[in-house]
């Protein structure tokens, strides 16, 4: 198998994991607003969603096709948002 099949359903699964559970929905609805109000992006979807004890990361795909990369260190801080170029992998 190669690593980039490997890594293709490694993602997949993580990604498929954090849509499962609910709990997840806070932030996820959190972090749609926030990009919104910012930015005026509407989330098409987000990919490499990565998350730790209190921490997650993602990348956000707006409908009108930007992308930003999304941070928050903390559940009780705002998202960082850092708009990445057209060339960068989504």
């Amino acid at each position: 198998m190669s690593f980039r099949l490997v890594k293709c359903l490694t993602l997949s699964l993580l990604v498929a994991a954090a849509v499962a559970d609910p709990a997840l929905a806070d932030w996820k609805d959190d972090l749609s607003e926030q990009v919104e109000r910012e930015h005026d992006c509407k989330v098409a979807f987000l990919s490499r969603i990565i998350e730790g004890h209190k921490m997650v990361r993602a990348k956000v795909h707006c409908n009108d096709e930007r992308r930003f990369d999304a941070f928050r260190p903390d559940e009780s801080d705002l998202f960082q948002f850092i708009e990445t170029v057209n060339g960068d992998a989504a």
